[in-house]
């Protein structure tokens, strides 16, 4: 096991239910998250950019806010000089091309499914949820009950990345909004 593979214990792990299923939402937490953070500088953006895309086997471009999916990660922009990786093997940034961090035990990952998904997170955030604003591949940093969160919308949910500190507040509210307590 490489030190990228350690065990990582849930935020969630003493929380019930530990996943929620109805008609409208699907709530669950993903486990086992492998999230890097690429910082770069401004005069190295495009090239590192290019690795990423690279590493990842996409070819399209990735523009601020967006994320792009390959096979075996995803690069999200989620600020004009930061770039999440989300899976994969990390990509190796030298100083002076900017700055690597490797942010999984930091985050948990919460994955949101069905035909009520957006009606329940507008009720927690102030983003226009509705596919032509914020279509398939959006990234945005929002909050959610004054905790930053990371929202990403992908082909089949919504991604939401918490800060482990506040993963228990938030999956409870979220919880709560659910059942209609």
């Amino acid at each position: 096991m490489d030190n990228l593979d350690l065990l990582r214990d849930s935020a969630l792990a003493n929380v019930a239910p530990t996943a929620i299923e109805t008609d409208e939402v699907n709530l669950n937490e993903v486990s086992n998250l492998r999230l890097f953070q690429v910082a770069v500088w401004p005069e190295s953006i495009v090239a590192v950019r290019k690795k990423l895309l690279e590493q990842v086997g996409v070819a399209s471009a990735l523009g601020q806010g967006f994320a792009v999916e390959g096979d075996t990660a995803a690069i999200l922009s989620v600020e004009p000089l930061k770039f999440w990786q989300y899976g994969g093997v990390p990509l190796t940034v030298i100083p002076s091309e900017g700055a690597f961090l490797d942010i999984s035990h930091s985050r948990t990952h919460l994955r949101l499914t069905g035909p009520g998904t957006t009606n329940l997170l507008n009720k927690h955030m102030s983003i226009d949820l509705r596919p032509e604003y914020f279509p398939v591949g959006r990234v945005a940093s929002t909050g959610i009950h004054h905790v930053g969160v990371t929202l990403w919308r992908n082909e089949d949910c919504f991604n939401l990345f918490v800060p482990r500190a506040f993963a228990v507040a938030i999956w409870q509210i979220l919880i709560a909004s659910i059942v209609g307590k």
